[in-house]
């Protein structure tokens, strides 16, 4: 979670995370990216939550931007796989789970997103699947998915390049479109994430 004077939000992101059903290890990085409204004291709390398979660290940086936050998260996360979330955006409490089913079927679904606010890819009848893959052809027609939806592979994170430091706006964008050179994007049609 990249944390940028988000006092007013921020709890209800990382409960969002700690009341997955997802019953593996997570472990949430919140990169605080230079807050001046206090939001990081509304964070402290939780580090010292002791909740079985859930474990919460808080990195204070000088702000840098969204994208220098998200690419301190990644480099300081120690699992398999990473999935974003932004500081006022919310995970329904099944999203990893559905999303870990999915990729057990799908081996290889490095990268799966969902639908947000039931919002779905408007475009070649995607919407009527329950699972599909977009591709850089796709991406470019429509930007998709959204960021708080995306669970993917740190590997493929790693070799695309992570999120451009140097861009102000469409930093996902252009990342998907470099991970889709590596791998599909598969969208999971449900509404995960709010």
């Amino acid at each position: 979670i990249p944390m940028y004077n988000s006092s007013d939000t921020i709890e209800n992101a990382i409960e969002s995370v700690l009341n997955q059903s997802y019953s593996d290890e997570i472990e949430l990085i919140i990169v605080n990216d230079g807050s001046t409204d206090g939001c990081d004291k509304v964070v402290e709390p939780f580090l010292n939550l002791v909740i079985k398979n859930r474990t919460v660290k808080l990195i204070n940086k000088e702000n840098g931007g969204v994208s220098s936050a998200r690419n301190r998260g990644i480099h300081e996360s120690q699992g398999e796989w990473v999935a974003f979330l932004d500081s006022d955006d919310v995970w329904f409490p099944d999203k990893l789970q559905k999303q870990m089913d999915e990729v057990l079927k799908n081996p290889d679904a490095l990268f799966i997103g969902t639908n947000r606010n039931q919002e779905q890819y408007p475009f070649f009848k995607k919407s009527t699947q329950s699972i599909y893959k977009l591709n850089a052809k796709n991406t470019l027609l429509k930007w998709y998915p959204h960021t708080s939806t995306v669970l993917v592979k740190k590997t493929v994170l790693l070799q695309s390049g992570l999120y451009d430091e140097m861009r102000t706006h469409a930093e996902d964008g252009d990342l998907w479109l470099r991970v889709a050179r590596l791998c599909v994007l598969y969208i999971l049609i449900e509404n995960l994430v709010f």
